[in-house]
């Protein structure tokens, strides 16, 4: 289990809160107690000592906060949770609101229209939606959770086929790259893009995507593959191959046993994804699994012709708060 409280404070900074929260604060001058209606008389007088790492202690009433997230539950009486998501959203990185995709699950689920085409079109059952908690606001709604469960992004995919844009983030600012989802254990498949990787998790796979598409690779991503077995299933087009390669070359460096698998498929627009293989050449995830067996570790590179993509870009670095959150991720 996470420490959400650690990993919070190890990530906000607290002086800054003191200063946004409490008006004229500085380290060593009193301020009004968050427990003042309690005082005798009424006392207001300040009287709270208020450290720059959120630490408080009254002095008239002995009242004590270890944290800026006992200030803030105490003094706007709300739950853990709660205090840590506003905290979050303000210091660490912007959530999206409940009030942004609850009701779009609520829509999916009382949409049977929607939820057939769901499983016509993409093979996504309604458990599955229900698991990945997909909502409907005129696209499909993916609801991008971090390891506390906090919204951080909605990837709105377009299964009616009305836009330019098949898939997009919620809004400006809510798209940085992640590995997408961070929870699993044992032998990993990684495929390209949000529909692939919850149709492989319905198969029992534990699939990740990065949800950015083929392009993105952060090379400490590699710490939640730590030692375990790895098979890329790239999109067949030369973004895909290229991204594939990219990831492949970067995970040897965690993982003695990375593979990537070319599916049997033609490799055209139309199709080119594991989601085609299933629907259309009656893939599987059985098959899928023997497909990586026959394949020795990055041999299938080279046998392919895979490893031929030259003037890569550079590796992309995490930033110093997405590393604490990977490396969290992976105790977990």
């Amino acid at each position: 289990m996470l420490d959400l409280k650690a990993d919070l404070l190890s990530q906000m900074d607290a002086a800054q809160w003191c200063q946004d929260e409490f008006e004229g604060w500085q380290a060593g001058i009193n301020m009004q107690c968050v427990a003042a209606a309690k005082h005798e008389r009424g006392d207001a007088r300040p009287s709270m000592s208020l450290s720059a790492q959120g630490q408080a202690y009254c002095h008239a009433c002995g009242y004590r906060a270890t944290s800026p997230v006992g200030l803030l539950m105490d003094r706007d009486k709300i739950a853990f949770k709660d205090a840590c998501r506003i905290l979050w959203d303000r210091y660490v990185e912007p959530l999206v609101t409940s009030s942004a995709w609850v009701p779009a699950q609520r829509s999916i689920l009382a949409n049977p229209y929607i939820l057939g085409l769901l499983e016509s079109r993409r093979v996504i059952t309604k458990a599955t939606a229900l698991r990945f908690h997909l909502g409907w606001d005129g696209r499909l709604v993916i609801p991008i959770h971090n390891e506390h469960d906090f919204c951080v992004n909605l990837r709105r995919y377009d299964l009616l086929g009305k836009f330019e844009e098949k898939i997009i983030s919620w809004k400006k600012g809510f798209g940085k790259a992640r590995m997408w989802p961070l929870e699993g254990s044992g032998p990993a498949f990684l495929f390209e893009g949000e529909m692939d990787t919850i149709l492989a998790r319905q198969h029992g796979l534990c699939a990740y995507t990065v949800t950015s598409g083929a392009g993105i690779w952060k090379q400490d991503w590699g710490k939640l593959f730590q030692g375990r077995p790895i098979t890329i299933v790239p999109d067949l087009d030369t973004a895909g191959i290229a991204g594939g390669t990219r990831r492949a070359l970067a995970l040897k460096a965690f993982s003695p046993d990375v593979r990537m698998v070319k599916l049997p498929l033609q490799g055209d627009k139309a199709n080119k994804d594991y989601t085609d293989w299933i629907m259309k050449h009656g893939g599987s995830a059985t098959a899928l699994r023997e497909l990586a067996l026959k394949e020795k570790p990055l041999e299938a590179l080279a046998a392919s012709k895979m490893i031929e993509t030259p003037n890569l870009e550079p590796f992309e670095r995490l930033s110093k708060s997405e590393e604490i959150n990977m490396e969290r991720a992976v105790s977990a």
